[in-house]
């Protein structure tokens, strides 16, 4: 998402590229639109009132339908050029499954719920786990009643993650790494081995240095931080809006004497 311009450059899921949805929306709406990534909004949420609170270098790392990152650096949210922190698309196996943008061996072909709902057909495929497990919910509910197949799949994408986490802290040395999404109900049999992982493969004296906390996760969670998009747009600082509309001047002089 460009959320200067209010424009979506890409989804995966939907197919949507270079969409201006924010137009499309305020010329109906009649309101000002304000547009994002997900994940930036939810590290927003927590800026203003989670676990990010006071502190200046964190990151929200969530788990589910896909996988994404928020990066707040001394104390302001990273959005790059409107693409920084796709860490699902990092790849982890070039020779991995085709994921939904377009590449091969994603992390998010591995971890996310498509991608340990594939590794369960798998399962199924070879015995292994009932073919009656169609869900997320009944992949966790097997889990919980002690299926060892179900547990595994859990143990290894938390074991994937657990490196990725500390590939993280490698690059970034946060304060904080906040887990989040959907996929923190799996916690139980997830993020034990996820901080293994993450725990053998930090620089030696990096590692003690950052705090990995997993949020208690409700579907609201995402009306909170849309609602944090907007905080932050009405409550930002008269200099950084006075330096956006210049730069939105600026746009507009640039292409009126281009179709002159």
């Amino acid at each position: 998402v460009d959320s200067s311009s209010g424009v979506l450059r890409l989804s995966p899921f939907f197919g949507w590229r270079n969409v201006p949805i924010r137009n499309l929306l305020q010329s109906r709406l009649r309101v000002p639109i304000y547009v994002d990534n997900d994940v930036n909004t939810l590290t927003l949420s927590e800026k203003l009132f989670g676990a990010g609170q006071n502190v200046n270098n964190f990151l929200t790392v969530t788990l589910g339908r896909g996988v994404g990152m928020g990066i707040v650096v001394h104390g302001e949210l990273y959005r790059g050029k409107g693409g920084a922190g796709e860490l699902g698309h990092t790849v982890v196996d070039p020779d991995g499954p085709l994921c939904d943008c377009g590449h091969y061996g994603c992390l998010e072909t591995y971890i996310s719920d498509k991608g340990l709902m594939r590794a369960a057909a798998e399962l199924q495929a070879l015995g292994e786990l009932p073919a009656s497990i169609e869900t997320m919910d009944q992949l966790i509910a097997a889990a919980q009643a002690g299926n060892p197949a179900a547990q595994g799949i859990f143990v290894r994408a938390g074991r994937l993650l657990g490196v990725q986490i500390a590939n993280l802290i490698n690059l970034y040395d946060p304060d904080l790494v906040v887990i989040s999404g959907e996929g923190v109900r799996s916690r139980e049999w997830f993020y034990g081995p996820l901080r293994d992982r993450h725990e053998s493969h930090v620089i030696p004296g990096v590692s003690g240095d950052t705090e990995i906390r997993i949020d208690a996760w409700g579907d609201d969670a995402w009306a909170r931080g849309a609602a944090s998009l907007v905080l932050g747009e009405l409550f930002k600082s008269p200099v950084h809006q006075e330096r956006e509309v210049a730069i939105a001047v600026g746009e507009i002089n640039v292409r009126a004497s281009g179709t002159r």
